[in-house]
């Protein structure tokens, strides 16, 4: 089968924020100076495979088979077993043997492919020929942040911003298991019988050691019994073609190797490659400022509270952004992985996109219930117009009908998990094994974007739209239509373009793109741009009302 490959052009509804790389990231980067390389598994296998076996596929040096030293070093193990695991790798490489756990290298832990890199001197550290070599294995590199921390957007080795491609398809991921839950009823009810049974017998998980919980969380009842993995991912291992010729042994280690693989390589979702997402023409970052609010019991009803020490300043880029990035479907491998029928929505990338919008739908949903679910506040009136508005967006496929998305921070717990596929009593106990919140809301809290005491719009949300196989043909077929555009619609006597930066807001507020004023920000009072279909992100044309050269305010006139 071959593979499919679709561009998307992603637009954002409300400011966006994407944190730098965390340094200390282990499986899949390398970081090195004040640059993170992101690796490719495929480029990191081969020059694993380059590194054990010649022409003749003879290991190179006896004894070190380093595809299979990097398999082990990569196995998912029960707790109990870290110290035999790290003691036979120091023994293999020279280095200390340890006695107790917490003497283990934090690196190991974390499965940090530098680490074993390094240890196994398969890449000398130190060396002018270290990043040469990690090029080689590497699709993309970004730079760590200085001074700000999780404060600035994300940015290339060449200091430019961008959304990476992990990001999008974390977000994409999340969103197919829920259609997998959703199409499977079986299979949802095995998962969710799967957590009811854990959050029956689980205590309160420690301040430290989230990783810990989550093995112990996610490992078989019972001896021997059904892991949350093999209920899922391991009952789509690939198909070994022809492996009844090398007998029994070779399928019993072929499915246990599967079973034992880290996350990372047993993942459904390989059959998609997803691009950076590179902004269309300049970007400018913006300073977004943030406060997190929760929902509590008051007096009459549920409001909302701020929750003290949570405003800080985001570096971040604003509503009716572009981007555009690349999908491509493996066809391929999405046929053995399911075994030959390869679900629908992995048929097309319209159908992929289809799929992502439909729970990012509902989600936008669930999120209109809990900004509606309290009494209503003068400060909460702009949020939820827009979560109104948000939930009005047409039906359609995805080349006409812009469908929904969400990435980057302020999504929370009901953007990356799993929630809304368990009931309210579940969602409350999971919230309070970290922090015990009694009988409120799970989740309660929202981190949203605010301009002083006001809540402007949550984080994150965008839309997608499908352009095609090739950006080429879109941008003509683009270009020719604004020409024609033009050609047929004539701007209003004595007025410039601008570009609506909140329509929510009372009274709106645009950008002017044209004339001498082109770039300035202002007020466009006595209009009601709902009751005429337009957002964020929407041209119109405007009348400057100008007084001693000083921009006061523009009028409406009517929509580009």
């Amino acid at each position: 089968m071959t593979k499919e490959t679709g561009i998307i052009e992603l637009e954002t509804l409300v400011p966006l924020f994407i944190k730098d790389k965390d340094p200390e990231y282990g499986e899949g980067v390398y970081p090195l100076g004040d640059k993170i390389y992101l690796l490719d598994n495929d480029k990191l296998c081969e020059f694993l495979y380059d590194r054990t076996y010649d022409a003749e596929g003879n290991l190179r040096e006896p004894g070190k088979d380093y595809v299979e030293l990097y398999g082990n070093f990569l196995v998912r193990n029960e707790p109990g077993n870290e110290l035999d695991l790290y003691n036979a790798f120091a023994a293999r490489f020279g280095l200390n043997r340890v006695t107790e756990k917490n003497r283990i290298p934090k690196e190991f832990k974390n499965r940090s492919v530098k680490f074993f890199l390094q240890k196994t001197r398969l890449v000398i550290p130190n060396q002018s020929t270290e990043e040469k070599v990690v090029r080689t294995m590497s699709k993309a590199v970004t730079k760590i942040g200085a001074g700000n921390g999780n404060k600035r957007f994300i940015v290339s080795g060449m200091g430019e911003s961008y959304i990476p491609g992990s990001s999008i398809r974390g977000a994409f991921r999340n969103a197919l298991l829920w259609t997998m839950l959703t199409i499977d009823p079986t299979l949802k009810n095995e998962v969710t019988d799967f957590v009811q049974r854990r959050l029956a017998t689980a205590g309160a998980m420690p301040p430290s050691g989230k990783r810990k919980f989550a093995e112990k969380f996610c490992a078989p009842v019972t001896s021997g019994g059904e892991s949350l993995n093999t209920l899922t991912a391991s009952k789509n291992y690939p198909t070994c073609q022809g492996c009844a010729d090398y007998g029994g042994d070779y399928v019993r280690d072929y499915n246990a190797r599967w079973e034992n693989a880290s996350e990372m390589h047993c993942d459904l979702f390989r059959v998609l490659k997803i691009s950076d997402a590179a902004f269309v023409g300049a970007v400018r970052t913006e300073a977004i400022p943030v406060r997190t609010y929760k929902l509590e019991a008051g007096n009459g009803g549920n409001v909302f509270n701020i929750k003290q020490n949570t405003e800080i300043t985001l570096n971040g880029v604003n509503a009716a952004v572009k981007a555009r990035f690349r999908i491509t479907i493996d066809k391929g491998l999405a046929a053995e992985i399911f075994h030959g029928t390869i679900p629908n929505y992995l048929n097309s990338v319209p159908d992929l996109l289809k799929a992502v919008d439909g729970f990012y739908k509902t989600l936008a949903a669930e999120e209109r219930s809990f900004f509606f679910s309290a009494q209503p506040s003068q400060n909460f009136q702009t949020i939820r117009q827009w979560y109104q508005q948000l939930n009005n967006i047409p039906e359609g496929d995805a080349a006409e009908s812009p469908l929904l998305f969400r990435v980057g921070w302020g999504g929370g717990m009901m953007s990356k998990t799993q929630f809304l596929h368990l009931s309210t009593a579940d969602r409350k106990t999971i919230r309070n094994l970290t922090t015990d919140r009694g009988a409120a809301v799970a989740p309660k809290s929202r981190c949203l974007h605010v301009n002083g005491n006001n809540v402007i719009a949550p984080l994150g949300w965008c839309k997608l739209r499908y352009i095609g196989s090739n950006l080429g043909d879109y941008l003509s077929q683009q270009a020719l239509s604004i020409i024609e555009s033009r050609k047929t619609k004539s701007p209003p006597a004595g007025c410039v373009k601008a570009i609506i930066l909140d329509a929510m807001s009372r009274p709106p507020r645009i950008k002017v793109e044209d004339g001498p004023h082109s770039g300035a920000e202002t007020q466009m009072p006595g209009v009601t741009l709902q009751n005429l279909g337009l957002t964020n992100g929407s041209e119109v044309w405007v009348a400057l009302v100008i007084v001693k050269t000083k921009l006061l305010k523009a009028e409406f006139r009517r929509a580009v």
